[in-house]
């Protein structure tokens, strides 16, 4: 009777995670062929590789959005939300009059319409990246994985203005605190050296969403 395992780590191309004992030794040809030509294949990527592979993922500010700031001007009766908006009244991005909120000259320097908010943070930093271990392949992974690293890395914000310390916007914004704005964060990933890409990829399921949001009350 066939023997079959599952490879621990995520995949979102496709493979077939399912090995049969019967095809151990065809798969093991495949992969001698396969890393005939691939560096990759006897040494750990390195510092510059990993955050390559990472930089579409990390690429982005760090803002205070909310769908209320998605244009300016807006009238206060359309939005009815003044308690998203009093903080930033207050600290003056946000000015109101004739029945509408709009930009002041500061908040159209720390207004972005792509993150529909004010963002505090230019962008972010990998850093302290570490191979932690090779991922042997008697862990099973389908062929088209060449290989597969555990790799730990540190991501922290370039910057973080002043105007978001404000402890009235962080206490009406949802689930924040100054530390998950300001602090370096620690990430374990999976790395993956895979059939036609002469990349590493990283696994799916690694995630990074700085920023902060609102909840609206109704």
């Amino acid at each position: 009777m066939a023997h079959f395992t599952r490879l621990f780590i995520s995949s979102n191309w496709g493979f077939d995670m399912k090995i049969g004992s019967s095809e151990i030794g065809m798969k093991y040809v495949v992969i001698a062929i396969l890393c005939a030509g691939i560096s990759a294949c006897s040494g750990d990527p390195s510092s510059s590789e990993i955050q390559a592979a990472l930089a579409s993922r990390v690429s982005r500010k760090g803002c205070a959005s909310d769908s209320v700031f998605k244009e300016f001007p807006v009238s206060t009766k359309q939005v009815g939300q003044k308690r998203i908006f009093q903080p930033f009244i207050d600290n003056g991005f946000i000015n109101e009059a004739n029945g509408a909120y709009d930009l002041s000259e500061q908040g159209r320097a720390a207004y972005d319409k792509k993150y529909s908010g004010f963002c505090y943070t230019d962008h972010y930093i990998i850093s302290d990246v570490a191979v932690v271990k090779k991922i042997e392949r008697n862990q099973w992974m389908d062929e088209k994985i060449i290989d597969a690293w555990v790799v730990t890395l540190k991501i922290s914000p370039s910057n973080v203005d002043e105007w978001i310390k404000n402890p009235k916007i962080i206490q009406t914004a949802s689930l924040a605190s100054l530390e998950k704005i300001a602090d370096t964060k620690s990430f374990t990933v999976t790395m993956m050296k895979v059939v036609g890409k002469d990349k590493l990829i990283p696994d799916m399921q690694f995630s990074f969403n700085p920023g902060i949001a609102f909840a609206h009350s109704y």
